[in-house]
């Protein structure tokens, strides 16, 4: 009897147990999961966002609550693929192992809501634009239909950006439109035109592939969009040139949901108002040669970089297809130290983003940058995309492999900037030397620098190794033609042409050998035809500037100069140029002002240096124009002109030397006390250029008249000083 009262009570206990709820320890919605939920998963998974579902309320969160145990215990959820400890990142979304125990042990104790009053608040997101209003929006028009079946989606939209001058950007910010179905975006500028026409060709809206063509990062910088991924906010002195006429490309990775969807992004511009002091570089280490055999798990591949100088690691941005399953990515310092840059043990192509370091990473000369990357080419691969497997290589398409860990570093200067750049192609030339695209690159860097010896035997290897490579051609060409090696150069462009007739640089080069050649008709029509493909190209404007200036139009010449400094305002060719214009049009001090810009932008031009000192020379300014006579001189001791205008100005600095004396010695006479006289002097040292001293001379002139009350005096030296000013203003740069 007293056992199964005991058994009763027992029983009874337990489920008064039940009724009352889990243990006063168990996790609670309130007080536990909500503070993670919100924090880490509900910026996906609210309306308008990426994530398939809501997760803002209690209700929303329990109804997925085992589903949300299993995949945050896999890892797959938040998804974030480097693994901690492997370098510290910015937004990293990754729970901790005690984060996720408590959402276990919340499901495990029958997911309670706990306090209700005790949820916390849900986070002010930032709606809208999360950079704020950008300074200019670019939207896709019309939308792309995405189709309501079928597999991932590759494409690449060309989108014209509207601006009439050069800008610089110092943030982007993608809205895709549908987030729940563009998995990934790239993106890349062409001011080349040749996106839009491979557009063209397609019977599709846009073009398909994941090879971009000749669309380019601009100025080296990753841009990207994955959901979740927040964009960089402007850092002070970063932002890349944003020139007229460009295409902005934007690659979407697309799967579809089930009903067509319309795909219609923005893209929002923030510019800053100074060009960039700072700039970056990019350092790609790559998997070359790839060739996995069927069924081979553990198929690894290296690379690595010497770095020459120091340099500060801002991001790195791995990439590989569906068979990648390990990336590991590492600095060796000149002190035998290991730097950590970067390790994934589960890669996942469709979680692919660009890491920013919490604080930038110094790598200082000397060092060595590795990467190691795994694939894994087994029937044990969940994610590969051929069962049963088969033997995969290189190639732009998804069911092909690549593989590379792009480095986004900020060297010192611009100048180590581009001495890391060739250091990199010289290295890529040690890996790989029958490569045609290492040859052409180190050309052109070649080239660049002036080394037109080294350039020219990069771009022979080149043109060896691919016959038909129109870049090189047209290189090899220009520097030939500088050279006066005018029919062989033609050849090269000729072929060039016939290779590719939309080639606008070469048009450009074949219009400046029609000039050399004095046959101005034919020069016109291949400008006219460059700037028709490509019209942003500032150099094939200044170029049919030139032409114009040489036939006498100059109106229309002032035009294209000024259209090409809008594109390109640092310039120095053109600034010259556009100063021997304003001299023909005899705008003497808007000429001036050029050839100062000029001088500004790159110091060493014997040609801008003569030319100032002789509108110096011309306007009676002595002293600075015997300064850039003898500059120009220094550069070229041969220069006849500049040496015997130079003495010209030499003889008149003497007589106007002996003018200011006579007139000095007449104020003496007086005791400086004659309004007239001292005007006589200020006259003098106007007639030379002096308009300071004039400026002064005449000041203590207008003292006297105006102490004498002689008013109509008083006038008329107030009238010369407005016009010393006036003179002295048209100099100023």
């Amino acid at each position: 009897m007293k056992l199964a009262t005991v058994l009763s009570l027992a029983i009874t206990a337990v489920a008064a147990a039940e009724d009352d709820g889990p243990a006063a320890d168990a996790p609670t919605f309130a007080k536990d999961v909500a503070p993670i939920v919100f924090e880490n998963c509900a910026p996906c998974h609210r309306p308008g966002e990426s994530g398939p579902f809501d997760l803002l309320t209690y209700q929303d969160v329990r109804r997925r609550a085992r589903q949300m145990v299993e995949v945050t215990q896999s890892g797959f959820m938040p998804p974030w693929l480097p693994e901690a400890g492997y370098g510290e990142f910015r937004g990293a979304r990754r729970l901790t192992e005690e984060q996720k125990a408590t959402l276990a042990a919340w499901v495990d104790a029958g997911t309670p809501l706990g306090d209700a009053e005790a949820i916390p608040a849900l986070p002010q997101w930032t709606e809208g634009w999360q950079l704020g209003e950008p300074d200019l929006v670019v939207r896709m028009k019309p939308a792309y239909m995405l189709t309501d079946s079928g597999g991932e989606v590759f494409r690449n939209f060309v989108i014209p950006i509207p601006v009439s001058s050069l800008k610089y950007v110092e943030a982007i910010e993608l809205r895709p439109g549908s987030p729940q179905v563009v998995h990934h975006a790239v993106m890349r500028t062409d001011e080349t035109r040749s996106s839009r026409m491979q557009a063209a060709l397609d019977p599709e809206m846009g073009f398909g592939n994941m090879n971009m063509g000749d669309a380019r990062q601009p100025d080296d910088y990753l841009l990207g969009w994955t959901p979740g991924h927040q964009p960089v906010p402007p850092r002070e002195g970063f932002a890349w040139t944003l020139r007229p006429d460009t295409d902005f490309v934007l690659q979407l990775h697309m799967l579809p949901s089930g009903k067509p969807e319309p795909i219609e992004p923005s893209i929002g511009f923030h510019f800053a108002d100074e060009p960039p002091s700072r700039h970056v570089a990019s350092i790609m280490l790559r998997a070359r040669g790839i060739d996995i055999p069927a069924g081979e798990s553990h198929h690894a591949m290296t690379d690595m970089y010497r770095i020459p100088m120091d340099v500060e690691l801002i991001s790195v941005y791995p990439h590989a297809h569906y068979l990648g399953k390990q990336f590991e990515c590492w600095a060796e310092l000149p002190d035998g130290s290991r730097e950590w840059l970067l390790k994934i043990d589960d890669w996942d192509f469709n979680w692919q983003d660009e890491y920013r370091y919490a604080e930038p990473v110094t790598l200082p000369a000397g060092s060595t940058v590795h990467m190691n990357l795994v694939y894994d080419n087994s029937a044990d691969n969940p994610r590969n995309p051929a069962i049963p497997p088969r033997r995969v290589v290189e190639g732009s398409r998804s069911v092909d492999e690549m593989g590379n860990v792009t480095l986004q570093v900020v060297p010192k200067s611009l100048a180590e900037r581009d001495a890391l750049r060739q250091a990199l192609a010289r290295q890529d030339l040690e890996k790989d030397p029958d490569n045609w695209l290492v040859h052409d690159n180190l050309a052109t860097l070649a080239h660049n620098a002036g080394r037109d010896d080294e350039a020219i035997r990069h771009y022979n290897e080149t043109l060896r190794l691919n016959p038909n490579r129109t870049r090189a051609l047209s290189g090899l060409g220009s520097i030939l033609q500088a050279r006066g090696e005018l029919q062989q150069a033609e050849e090269l462009f000729r072929r060039a042409l016939t290779l590719n007739p939309g080639f606008a640089t070469a048009h450009l080069n074949m219009g400046k050998l029609m000039v050399q050649r004095g046959q101005a008709g034919p020069a016109r029509q291949h400008y006219e035809r460059a700037i028709e493909l490509q019209p942003s190209f500032a150099e094939a404007h200044g170029a049919l500037g030139d032409l114009l200036q040489q036939q006498g139009d100059f109106g229309e010449a002032a035009e294209h100069y000024e259209y090409a400094l809008s594109i390109d305002p640092d310039s120095a060719e053109l600034h010259n140029n556009l100063g021997n214009l304003r001299y023909y049009q005899e705008r003497h001090a808007e000429a001036v002002k050029c050839y100062r810009r000029s001088l500004e932008l790159l110091p060493g031009q014997v040609e801008a240096h003569n030319n100032l000192a002789n509108m110096l020379f011309l306007r009676g300014q002595l002293d600075e124009s015997i300064e850039h006579f003898r500059a120009a001189l220094e550069i070229d001791s041969g220069l006849e002109d500049a040496r015997f205008n130079l003495q010209q100005a030499l003889q008149l600095q003497v007589k106007r030397d002996a003018a200011v004396a006579r007139a000095q010695e007449r104020v003496r006479a007086t005791g400086g006390r004659d309004a007239q006289t001292l005007m006589i002097l200020a006259d003098t040292h106007a007639t030379y250029g002096q308009v300071d001293q004039a400026l002064e001379t005449a000041g203590r002139a207008l003292e006297l008249a105006s102490q004498a009350s002689d008013r109509g005096l008083a006038e008329r030296i107030r009238r010369q000083m407005q016009r010393y000013r006036d003179n002295l203003r048209d100099e100023q740069p």
